[in-house]
């Protein structure tokens, strides 16, 4: 009668069963290109756009596992494929979660630079609120005497710009280019076409000082206002900096789940194969 009689059979069952794969390099570069052979699931496995997966790191995650797993014949290394892929995943959802972090703590540095920025600026128009007050109380303790005309051309440079904006209509009617003026043709233009005098230019000088003050203090209480919801926002965004948003936590959970439940059921495929040999 030909064929394994039933002594052999149960022999090479137990043989099967003592088995631990490969030990030599030779046997285990052979079982090796078993993944090769039935590589069919893994073809299109990695994203090798982005630089974030190379088919180096799954080639050798998937010899770590074939290390760990033993597997013997096509069945279960195909089993083993699917559980590669399946652990390639997972360090998937571990990397989206971890974007999902870095992209909150992004949000923690903007809102700080905004909060940096509010504070540069309150402290900048308290700076100028000072140097205008400085400047009033010049003018305001200024003798007669010492409004001369060449101290009054001095004020009227200096505060150039503001002085422009308050006359720049009449200018403008009057068909006057600003930007050829000079400090002189400026006074005999308030003096000759606005009948302006030299008092009068005194007090328009003080009007500037007090008018960029309430400016100053507009800007300064508008910052502040910001400076104060953006302090609210970045400590609620610091709470949750380390965790996904709701929606995204709970799509993320769902996604890790099926994977996971993937996970133990290829495994339990392949340890039941591997029971049987």
């Amino acid at each position: 009668m030909s064929g394994t009689s039933e002594k052999q059979l149960i022999a090479n069952k137990e043989n099967a069963q003592r088995s631990r794969g490969p030990r030599t390099l030779e046997g285990k570069t052979a079982i090796g290109r078993n993944g090769v052979r039935h590589g069919i699931l893994s073809q299109h496995v990695v994203v090798l756009e982005g630089g974030l997966e190379t088919q180096e790191k799954f080639d050798r995650l998937l010899q770590e596992l074939r290390d760990d797993l033993n597997p013997v014949g096509s069945l279960e290394n195909i089993l083993l494929e699917k559980i590669a892929i399946v652990v390639w995943r997972l360090r998937r959802v571990v990397r989206y979660e971890m974007g999902l972090m870095k992209s909150r703590l992004s949000d923690v540095a903007n809102l700080e630079m905004v909060l940096e920025e509010a504070s540069k600026t309150i402290k900048h128009h308290k700076r100028e609120i000072e140097r205008l007050r400085q400047d009033v109380k010049e003018l305001e303790e200024m003798k007669p005497q010492d409004r001369s005309p060449e101290e009054l051309s001095e004020w009227i440079e200096y505060y150039w710009d503001w002085v422009i904006d308050k006359i720049y209509e009449r200018m403008e009617a009057k068909g006057v280019n600003c930007q050829d003026l000079r400090t002189e043709d400026l006074r005999a233009f308030m003096a000759e076409d606005m009948g302006m005098n030299d008092d009068q230019m005194w007090t328009m000088i003080r009007e500037i000082c007090a008018e960029r003050i309430r400016f100053h203090q507009k800007e300064i209480l508008l910052s502040e206002r910001l400076e104060k919801r953006m302090t609210v926002k970045l400590d609620i965004r610091r709470d949750l900096a380390g965790v996904p948003g709701e929606e995204e936590l709970n799509r993320l959970l769902r996604y890790q789940a099926a994977i996971e439940k993937q996970f133990h059921r290829d495994l339990e495929q392949l340890k039941a194969l591997q029971k049987q040999r």
